[in-house]
């Protein structure tokens, strides 16, 4: 589970809210013996569009765009 974990944050860090919560949920559902992988897809879809309808569209917030996308990560 760590290292599932580690895996979103880089995902993240490297490219943003949206296309790192799609991905992860796909890889994390797809690797599920009884979960196939439409439905892995289904689910990623809706959850991302869901995300981006709710937080990006109707609560104008900014989402984080990913360092690929132009975003920057915090000093240290």
């Amino acid at each position: 589970m760590c290292g599932w974990m580690l895996l979103y944050l880089a995902l993240f860090a490297v490219l943003g809210t949206l296309a790192a919560g799609f991905l992860f949920i796909l890889l994390f559902l797809a690797m599920q013996k009884d979960v196939r992988w439409w439905t892995a897809l289904a689910v990623a879809s809706v959850t991302s569009a869901t995300i981006w309808l709710v937080f990006a569209q109707l609560m104008r917030f900014e989402l984080y765009p990913g360092i690929l996308f132009g975003g920057t990560l915090p000093s240290l």
